[in-house]
């Protein structure tokens, strides 16, 4: 390989590092990620896209492989990095936050030396290898150098922080549940579930919504079909409509599709129960989470969003939060194929100045949302903050706009107002106030979407 090795030998880790002697095997190939052994945790990776849940193994793994040049002082080595899933897992700070110290700076270092020396050619590639394996001065002194000062981009290191406790007490909460339904106990398990599953969700919107549909298991093992299917409608708002889910409640579910849209659905999570002062409970808890958008962190009031979007009957999610990449919050409606997306700027002070930093991620984020849902009509990206202004450097698309927020809380209340008009309806007569309200066009994502676009981000450009 480059003219420095006449053999190989391929090595396969599932478990544990590879320890090598001496001199043997110091370059070494990497292709592709760790991936899950068991069906459900390829399942949930490949298919439900459950990355925050799996990031934590995969550091693992990684770890473990790159044990050849961090066990200690006489282990160095270099590692060619091929595939594009691997290295885009590893251009991304938040999951390069979960390997050890030492293994973020040499990673961090090998980003630099790539960009640095421009190793796009075998001969240049070739000359950085014999650079670390002969233990050259200059390399040893740039390594020094670089690995002291390497520092990763703190609000992905605080996403990750904020995370990780998160997905631990998830994995004792899905034990907890387990053992409760090995025991017959049901009640107990969807208690469990119950408590934690919002919690959850801000923090990873498809484990929330996979936490769902244990919550939905156990309502129907309880024989508590209206909430399981409750239960249901919110696991596919967040992990979206692929997953196929058992329904026992199927004669009612039919009824309910035939008279009303995802709204409605939505709508009745929150005024369907049987007991009125659960309704109450739960519309209290919502205009706390709602309240958010502005009164919030950065990070609430990204879930804020989200889940505003959830209420109004769309596939609402975080891409940025849950995937590493894409938007802050993405409306999805998968029955008339459109999209919003929302890039959150609630942190910025008023005037607000929207840098080319900031627009250049937009750039990112529509071609993202292009590449993600081909079939779909992309309205747009709505930047949520203060008014202000663009850089005169920075050059937005048309289909970048800015949404205040108070346009966004003028939504939230009106959505909370519809909900409150409902619940003083009379029990007998709320399907009906329901199904009166989602006939109007105002709700459909395309309408919502000009009720949010206050002006175009190119018309707060400085040059104009």
């Amino acid at each position: 390989m480059c003219g420095l090795i006449d053999a190989y030998f391929t090595l396969v880790s599932r478990v544990d590092g590879i320890d090598l002697p001496h001199d043997t095997c110091r370059l070494m190939l990497m292709e592709c990620l760790p991936s899950g052994t068991s069906l459900i945790e390829r399942y949930q990776w490949e298919f439900l896209k459950m990355n925050n849940v799996h990031a934590t193994r995969i550091a693992n793994r990684l770890a473990q492989l790159f044990g050849r040049i961090n066990r200690g002082r006489n282990d160095y080595g270099v590692f060619l990095i091929a595939g594009k899933e691997l290295n885009i897992w590893l251009a991304n700070d938040r999951n390069v936050s979960l390997l050890p110290p030492l293994l973020q700076k040499q990673v961090m270092l090998g980003r630099s030396v790539q960009e640095g020396m421009l190793l796009f050619s075998t001969s240049k590639v070739s000359d950085a290898i014999s650079s670390v394996l002969n233990r050259d001065e200059t390399w040893l002194n740039h390594y020094e150098s670089e690995v002291k000062l390497g520092e990763l981009d703190q609000r992905q290191m605080e996403r990750a922080r904020i995370a990780e406790p998160v997905m631990e007490e998830a994995a004792l909460i899905e034990s907890k549940y387990a053992a409760f339904i090995w025991n017959g106990d049901y009640g107990k398990a969807r208690q469990v579930m119950e408590k934690s599953i919002d919690k959850f969700a801000s923090t990873d919107t498809p484990l929330g919504g996979w936490h769902g549909v244990w919550l939905g298991a156990a309502f129907d093992l309880e024989g508590d079909s209206d909430s399981a299917d409750r239960a249901y409608d919110i696991a596919k708002t967040r992990i979206g409509p692929a997953i196929t889910l058992p329904r026992l409640n199927k004669h009612k579910e039919k009824n309910m599709n035939n008279q009303s849209n995802h709204f409605a659905l939505s709508l009745l999570k929150y005024i369907g129960f049987s007991n009125g002062g659960k309704s109450h409970s739960e519309i209290q808890k919502l205009k706390e989470d709602l309240s958010y958008i502005n009164k919030g962190t950065a990070n609430q009031a990204e879930e804020a969003v989200r889940k505003l979007g959830e209420i109004i009957g769309f596939r609402s999610t975080r891409p940025d939060n849950d995937q590493g990449t894409g938007p802050d919050v993405l409306w999805i409606d998968d029955k008339n194929s459109f999209t919003i997306g929302f890039e959150l700027k609630t942190d910025k002070k008023s005037p607000a100045k929207y840098q080319k930093k900031d627009i250049g991620q937009g750039h990112d984020h529509l071609i993202w949302i292009n590449e993600q849902h081909v079939k779909y009509n992309h309205l747009g990206l709505l930047y949520v903050g203060p008014d202000g202004y663009v850089s005169d450097v920075a050059n937005p698309s048309s289909k970048m706009g800015l949404c205040t927020i108070k346009e966004m809380v003028n939504l939230r209340e009106r959505v909370l107002a519809l909900i409150d008009d409902i619940m003083s309806a009379p029990p007998n007569l709320r399907h009906d106030a329901i199904e009166k309200q989602i006939t109007l066009k105002e709700w459909n994502l395309d309408s919502l979407f000009k009720q949010l676009w206050v002006k175009g981000m190119s018309a707060m450009n400085t040059r104009s």
